[in-house]
């Protein structure tokens, strides 16, 4: 096949390449612009990766099917079906549904068990052989499909490769960004052609010669893009006078010189997102075969096993936009003829002259259905479709379809076109729920679009409109009460309110509105510190994910997460952080993903993983820029902020909080404002520039004190104030602070708080000069630090100690304390605090170990290993990551002269 392309001798070999290679998975884009080739680089691609063994699965989405949802993956499994009995019951069955093979059970799609069974049958099929995914004009794959692609694409090791082709022009467009989430990701722009290589096009596809000077103006015309310039020299040799200035103009006149039926026959086959002759000849009364005759010819079309192919997307749209006003009567037939809800709706719709009321309620059914499939993006869009042809004088479908459509646009991820249609609705609703459910809408968006603060007066008087519909006051209630603890102040007013929400979903046993209420009572609670939050504790997590409807953090599941960070239970909290996180993904939730990549950012941090906590923030960011929420563009700039400064990365830590602060001061964003303000005064801290750590913690710590936040967990920055303050000799005030803490800290038992305290007191007891008792509370914070999975906090401790030790005179002591600390700042990539573990170390007299002496860390290591752990398990038990035991274990062997775990336990026996 490669030896009928004409140039792209880069190009070919670039494929070549990337399919006889053996790395799995692994991704290629081809990107270009339209008419350059790409398609037919994906195709000859596609022959010979079927050609070396590999399962080809293949989707050319057109711009027809961009809104039907799942076409891209019925497309892609078209021959796989096979594969499904393979898979769990309920991921087959979720599957066959979206796949509209069968009825969804129980009225609704498990929208991941569908992904799930995506990234099932491609594990299914590529035990048998190496598989190909190859999508053509990735940009018209529909939004559905295209989070099921991405979703597995995160997830495979499997003999899985991915093949797709992008028109570079529309990319920005694309529901994903392809560098981020396609495995092994390469991508190969497909170049203009030169002047020699078009000539050889048109003497290989024309079969004609053009004189030099005319070949030479085709090349610049066309500007190098192959389709362009055969379409122009097609059009020359056809005894055309001068060139055509457009590509457009020039495929709409080849277009247009065809017959008149051929020209009705393409018309329809160009409304079809997947035509055949049988569904062109029902809706154009004509002999499809027949009537496509000359366009076969022509290399328009092409026909196969019934069903009909553009050579090109853009010869679809100029034979679409050739029906001119006739095409609302082909759609008109054509929805007599299609079977799916979804695609006989939007036929009506597009055949539809005015308003009419049967039409918008079949959009409406189709809505419905589009986003029990677990497709948003196409359940607003139909309904806006269906408030387009709405009369004028429903009001009430009116305002519904519009309030309606927002809450999927939001869903989405399009909180700008959601605020724009609940802001145009809003003046015309009269008082009442369906207001009420409007203002709710708008809140829950401005409250992540542009001004968290705004939410506040929309949401108390949604609370006044509904009060005689009790679900709505509800939702209002809940939502008022995780304004304020984002806003984090008025707790006491979200408990209260939080508290409403809950009786009412007890009073109805509706878990959609007690899920969400117990979860934003747990926050309100937790964060003022008071006993009950630990029975709303237990009552939100038994309830987990019901009632979680279209939203990954729809449930009390997302808050018990977050209280489980501040409690100190990470790996739980990053468990079920990812498993939103994939939920989210798999239906399309866009508007949660930046969030749940924010919390996740912040439990790395805990856990001492700093880059894998800015790979979340910076993903954070850039997913919350792409649906407009600048509220969480703020918040995950501060989270990058925070990562930067514990790694000690001074020039981003600073222009991170900058951007943050300046973010947050605009949209009311104060945890943006309180993680930017903790990163710059741990940064301070770091560097040892005490006074300007103070002033800029100083009001952070205020504003905590004010507002009763007296969860440990939300008030990590207080140490840090506290070891400024003793640095700088402002012993009263350090301890007037300390004493707070530190009684937060006893009375709820969190372990690295209690940790921090006690080293707090013991840079108080140094400072006054009781050295013994310095040493005594350094020792108790270590004690503290065992028993919680963050090892930075635990390092900083050692730094202190080994410090302590050091200044009595305790050298071997001090030295152990200190190579400890050394050895951990190291594993964790924080530079500046492993550079202040090694000054400490070089102030020590006396002799130094051997070169062959293990040091703390390496010694508990071994001790470890010869016991019996595995890396991952001594990993755990250290809080280190399995590479850092690996390489402590290497050094270890090295310096004891062993090559096995086995020589290592007899070593040390």
């Amino acid at each position: 096949m490669f030896e009928t392309i004409v140039g792209r001798r880069e190009e070919l070999v670039r494929i070549e390449g990337f399919l006889s290679s053996e790395t799995w998975p692994r991704s290629l884009l081809l990107s270009g612009e339209a008419g350059m080739g790409k398609t037919t680089l994906w195709r000859a691609a596609l022959e010979q990766a079927s050609a070396e063994g590999h399962l080809v699965l293949g989707a050319r989405p057109l711009d027809a099917e961009a809104k039907l949802a799942y076409a891209g993956i019925a497309d892609l499994l078209a021959s796989s079906h096979d594969a499904f009995a393979e898979l769990p019951t309920p991921q087959e069955h979720a599957l066959r549904a979206a796949l509209l093979l069968e009825e969804p059970t129980g009225g609704s799609v498990d929208e991941r068990a569908v992904s799930l069974g995506f990234l099932g049958v491609l594990r299914v099929l590529a035990r048998a052989q190496p598989v190909l995914v190859a999508v053509d004009d990735v940009q018209w794959l529909d939004r559905a499909s295209a989070h099921v692609l991405v979703f597995a694409a995160r997830r495979l090791e499997e003999r899985v490769a991915f093949l797709l082709a992008l028109r570079s022009e529309t990319q920005p467009g694309l529901p994903f960004t392809p560098e981020r989430v396609f495995p092994g990701y390469a991508e190969l722009e497909v170049r203009p052609l030169e002047l020699e290589e078009v000539g050889l096009l048109v003497r290989d596809r024309l079969d004609v010669a053009l004189p030099r000077p005319v070949l030479r103006a085709v090349h610049e015309t066309a500007g190098g893009n192959p389709f362009f310039a055969l379409e122009l020299a097609r059009a020359k040799a056809e005894g055309g006078a001068g060139l055509p200035p457009t590509l457009r103009d020039l495929v709409g006149a080849r277009i247009a010189a065809l017959p008149e039926g051929t020209r009705l026959a393409l018309a329809a086959t160009a409304a079809l997102p997947d035509p055949t002759l049988d569904l062109v000849g029902g809706a154009t009364g004509l002999d499809a075969g027949s009537a496509l005759g000359a366009a076969i010819e022509q290399q328009i079309v092409s026909v196969r096993l019934g069903r009909i192919r553009f050579a090109h997307p853009l010869l679809a749209a100029a034979a679409y936009d050739s029906a001119g006003p006739g095409v609302r009567e082909l759609h008109v037939r054509l929805a007599a003829l299609v079977g799916a809800v979804e695609e006989r709706a939007r036929h009506l719709a597009l055949g539809a002259s005015g308003p009419d009321t049967g039409i918008a309620a079949a959009l409406d059914e189709a809505a419905r259905l589009a986003a029990a499939r677990g497709a948003p993006v196409a359940a607003a869009e139909l309904l806006e479709e269906a408030r387009a042809l709405t009369p004028a004088h429903d009001h009430e479908k009116l305002w519904t379809r519009a309030v309606e459509a927002a809450g999927y646009h939001f869903q989405a991820g399009d909180t700008g076109r959601a605020r724009a249609l609940l802001v145009d609705v809003l003046p015309r609703l009269p008082r009442g729920v369906d207001r009420a459910r409007a203002l709710i809408g708008l809140a829950r968006v401005r409250s992540l679009d542009d001004d968290i603060r705004a939410a506040v007066p929309l949401l108390e008087e949604a609370v006044t409109e509904s009060a005689a519909e009790p679900v709505v006051q509800a939702r209002a209630h809940e939502i008022l009460s995780g304004i304020f603890f984002r806003l984090r102040e008025r707790f006491a007013d979200a408990v209260e309110h939080a508290r409403a929400a809950v009786a009412v979903g007890r009073a109805l046993d509706d878990p959609e509105i007690l899920g969400p209420a117990v979860g934003s009572l747990l926050l309100a609670e937790a964060a003022l510190g008071l006993e009950q939050a630990a029975t709303t504790f237990h009552e939100a997590d038994a309830l987990g994910p019901a009632g979680r409807g279209a939203r990954a953090m729809g449930s009390a599941e997302f808050q018990v997460a977050v209280v489980r960070m501040w409690w100190e239970e990470l790996d739980a909290a990053t468990e079920a952080f990812e498993r939103m996180l994939d939920f989210a993904h798999s239906i399309g939730d866009e508007s949660s993903v930046p969030y749940i990549h924010v919390l996740l950012a912040q439990t790395e941090c805990l856990r001492g993983r700093f880059d894998i906590a800015a790979a979340h923030a910076d993903d954070g960011a850039v997913r919350a820029e792409q649906v407009g929420q600048e509220t969480l563009v703020a918040y995950a700039l501060a989270l990058r902020a925070l990562a930067a400064s514990y790694a000690g990365e001074e020039d981003v830590a600073y222009e991170a909080a900058r951007r943050a602060l300046e973010l947050a001061a605009a949209t009311s964003g104060r945890p943006a404002e309180q993680f930017a303000t903790a990163a710059l005064g741990l940064l301070e801290l770091s560097f040892e520039r005490h006074q300007a750590a103070a002033e800029v913690l100083t009001p952070l710590v205020a504003f905590a004190r004010e507002q009763e936040m007296r969860e440990p967990g939300l008030t990590r920055f207080v140490p840090d104030f506290v070891e400024a303050l003793v640095s700088l000799g402002r012993l009263d005030e350090a301890e007037d602070h300390l004493t707070w803490f530190t009684a937060n800290a006893e009375r709820l038992q969190r372990a690295s708080a209690r940790g921090a305290a006690a080293r707090c007191s013991g840079f108080l007891a140094a400072a006054r000069g009781a050295s013994a008792e310095a040493l005594a509370a350094f020792e108790e914070a270590l004690e503290h630090h065992d028993a919680a999975p963050m090892p930075f906090d635990r390092a900083r401790t050692l730094l202190a100690l080994g410090s302590a030790r050091r200044r009595a005179k305790e050298r071997r002591a001090a030295r152990a304390a200190l190579e400890e600390a050394r050895d951990v700042f190291g594993s964790l990539g924080a530079r500046v605090w492993e550079r202040r573990a090694v000054a400490e170390l070089g102030r020590i007299g006396g002799r130094a170990p051997s070169a062959g002496e293990l040091t703390p860390v390496e010694r508990r290591v071994a001790e470890l290993v010869a016991a019996g752990r595995t890396n991952k398990e001594v990993a755990g038990v250290l809080f280190l990551s399995t590479r850092t035991v690996e390489g402590h274990l290497s050094r270890v062997y090295g310096k004891l002269g062993v090559r096995s775990r086995v020589e290592l336990a007899r070593k040390l026996e």
